[in-house]
């Protein structure tokens, strides 16, 4: 501050004035704000500065002050305080499950649901209604995947009856379905305890005890061969033709007797040269060339394999369709896939196929 005392003109209260208006706005501003009194002969002033604001002032208020020339009355003319709000902004929002109301899409296995918040929180102990109750963050590996949607790594034809449990309350599966034992692993996965009762509910019904730990063991083995034969072109006309035939061989071994029992159902193993005995049975056929005569295919003590029952009876014609038969039957029995030969990505040109029930 710079005060200078040789003013002639400035009246004797003055100073306490001035001394009085200075203690007021250092204890109002910022303690850097600091008046200045400049002053000349006739025209003594009082110089502020016009805006200030500071972090100490904790409104954050833009004070402006004007001030006059001294005219023997008060030393400022006006004093206007006008708040400003100071800026906040806004805390980062954590993942969250969607709000209550609006549709949900689940994507389980690569088949997408739609559904609602309030349906996936029905049973609120199972690990669904933990997923996504409201206020909780969305897991890492819950993170929606592209268009929006949840993946959940888990069977998506099954949750098709876990979602209706959840929406009905109530267990209602189609006749003759099969797959108990895939749905109760499910329902054991997400933990929903009234569907696993209800589970074993149908199950007492149906008096089929709870299966048992079994292996299940199925290798298949492919081998080209060249046939020669004799095709007749004519009345007395005979040439001498070759065409290829592959030879498939099969074993399936199981420590399940039902399950071996609808093995060899499936296949059609009647004869007591295909079905060994034991828990496991061989199975060799060839399917027939189109351009091997039926004569020469009989010669030669070839047969084909068939599947399915009644009215749906179909050839096997290679690999992959036998491992289909294999693991629909598999999977019927409460059977589940353990490990794949040689590539896990090629299910149905693999070599080896291994199941396990616990």
């Amino acid at each position: 501050m710079r005060l200078d005392r040789n003013f002639p003109s400035l009246p004797s209260g003055f100073p306490l004035l001035f001394s009085s208006v200075l203690k007021t706005f250092r204890e109002f501003l910022c303690p850097e704000t600091i008046p200045h009194y400049q002053g000349s002969w006739g025209e003594p002033q009082i110089l502020l500065p016009c805006t200030t604001t500071c972090a100490s002032n904790p409104e954050n208020l833009n004070l402006t002050t004007q001030f006059c020339t001294y005219s023997g009355s008060s030393a400022f003319s006006s004093l206007s305080v006008s708040p400003v709000p100071p800026k906040i902004s806004p805390p980062p929002v954590p993942s969250s499950p969607p709000s209550f109301g609006g549709p949900v899409t689940l994507n389980v296995g690569g088949t997408l649901y739609s559904t609602t918040l309030e349906t996936l929180t029905r049973f609120p102990d199972s690990m669904l209604g933990a997923m996504f109750r409201a206020g909780t963050p969305i897991p890492p590996n819950l993170n929606t995947q592209g268009g929006g949607h949840y993946f959940i790594d888990r069977d998506g034809k099954a949750f098709r009856h876990i979602l209706n449990f959840l929406r009905l309350g109530r267990l209602d599966l189609p006749r003759g379905y099969g797959e108990t034992a895939l749905l109760r692993a499910e329902a054991d996965f997400y933990q929903i305890r009234p569907l696993l009762d209800a589970l074993r509910e149908l199950e007492a019904s149906r008096g089929t005890p709870a299966p048992t730990a079994a292996l299940l063991h199925a290798d298949v083995d492919a081998s080209p061969r060249q046939v020669h034969f004799s095709a007749r072109r004519g009345p007395h006309h005979y040439e001498l033709s070759s065409v290829q035939v592959d030879t498939f061989r099969a074993n399936i071994f199981c420590t399940d007797p039902e399950c071996l029992g609808a093995m060899r159902a499936r296949f059609g193993v009647a004869s007591e040269d295909r079905a060994e005995g034991g828990p496991h049975f061989h199975l060799e056929w060839a399917p027939r060339p189109a351009e091997l005569p039926e004569v020469e295919y009989r010669r030669l003590g070839l047969q084909p394999l068939w599947t399915g029952g009644p009215g749906e009876r179909r050839e096997v014609v290679g690999t992959p369709a036998f491992l289909e038969e294999v693991l629909r039957v598999a999977l019927e029995h409460g059977f589940r896939l353990d490990s794949v030969f040689p590539d896990p990505e090629d299910l149905l040109n693999s070599r080896s196929l291994r199941f396990v029930r616990h």
